[in-house]
């Protein structure tokens, strides 16, 4: 599929296109920011289970007070000032909303018949909602999710679409994807930062975190250790994307030691789930037609790079996850996860 030369064109292409200069102030961090994320497994050279999904998001401005809020519609930050644990006056808050698509397919898409060991086609289009607060040392946050899976969702169009503009084979099996179904899910996020350090300009730290979610989409709880390390580093705390409605967007970032330079470092996850329920595995709630044997515990491991400067910030990541499916049971299905995701972002002075 070509995957590792599209990588990098896209990597050369977004670094090139963002090597402009760019403003470099403290008031510049606190500033509504825009945030687009887009997922896929080309860059492991497949094509199937998680395939494909985007995200955009809108975070607001960074404030002490629910009230200072702004750029997002006044409800959310008015929902959070009636949460006693996000309202504390020593965190910084943010509020998000934020629109996405995620996709999955089985392995052999050229088969047009329903396909009973391996993992369903599947397609969910989501709306989130959500609030944190934060500080150089926690974060805490809650989001809603809401959309619809099933032909609604739209993904079989998207596929189509994408597959035609690239030149790849066309799926042919999407009369047997997941039915409609309206979803809705709650989740959670807590980090604390463990441990900081660096010498020479460089610099490192280590979070904990906690995040769940509840809902007919995804029931889970995750735990797991996050690393960063390099020049410059921001406060705060890592983002890492993931599948809507699994995790919690959020962007709980401190300006760096030099605001007026860019920030350059690595970064590592290793997280462990416990999987309850996972719609595009278990199937429908109201049918279970479509339901594939699933593992209950599954870690994952990321791999990021990450450039950033006041305006604007690449990131790069690269997951891998354990068996999600008992694959003794499905013989056709892969049994992990893998996919990259580029992540743009920017700021609105």
């Amino acid at each position: 599929m070509g995957g590792r030369g599209l990588a990098g064109s896209v990597i050369f292409v977004v670094l090139l296109g963002c090597s402009g200069a760019a403003l470099a102030t403290d008031t510049l961090q606190d500033s509504p920011l825009w945030r687009f994320n887009f997922g896929n497994d080309i860059f492991f050279e497949k094509d199937n289970k998680l395939s494909a999904g985007w995200v955009l998001q809108k975070h607001s401005s960074s404030a002490l007070r629910w009230s200072e809020i702004e750029g997002v519609p006044e409800f959310i930050p008015e929902y959070a000032s009636r949460l006693e644990s996000l309202s504390s006056p020593l965190l910084r808050k943010r509020a998000h909303w934020a629109l996405g698509q995620v996709i999955q397919t089985p392995t052999d898409i050229s088969r047009s018949d329903r396909i009973y060991d391996d993992v369903p086609y599947a397609g969910a289009l989501t709306l989130q909602a959500g609030v944190y607060a934060y500080d150089d040392s926690q974060m805490l946050g809650v989001e809603f999710t809401t959309g619809i899976v099933g032909p609604l969702s739209l993904a079989e169009q998207t596929q189509k679409l994408v597959h035609s503009i690239l030149g790849n084979e066309q799926p042919r099996g999407w009369k047997h994807q997941l039915k409609t179904e309206p979803v809705l899910n709650l989740n959670f996020m807590r980090k604390v930062k463990t441990r900081r350090a660096g010498s020479d300009g460089l610099d490192w730290d280590q979070a904990l975190s906690i995040d769940g979610s509840i809902g007919n989409l995804y029931t889970q709880v995750t735990g797991g250790m996050e690393w960063r390390f390099g020049r410059n580093l921001p406060g705060g705390f890592l983002y890492s994307p993931l599948p809507p409605g699994f995790g919690m967007s959020h962007r709980a970032s401190q300006p760096p030691p030099h605001p007026d330079l860019g920030s350059i470092y690595v970064s590592a996850t290793l997280r462990v789930s416990a999987l309850a329920w996972v719609m595009f595995l278990d199937g429908n709630s109201y049918d279970s037609e479509y339901r594939v044997p699933k593992e209950p515990v599954v870690w994952q491991a990321t791999l990021g790079f990450h450039y950033e400067r006041p305006q604007w910030a690449f990131h790069f990541t690269l997951l891998r996850s354990g068996d999600d499916v008992d694959v003794r049971r499905l013989s056709e299905a892969e049994s992990s996860e893998a996919f990259g995701a580029l992540v743009l972002e920017w700021r609105i002075p």
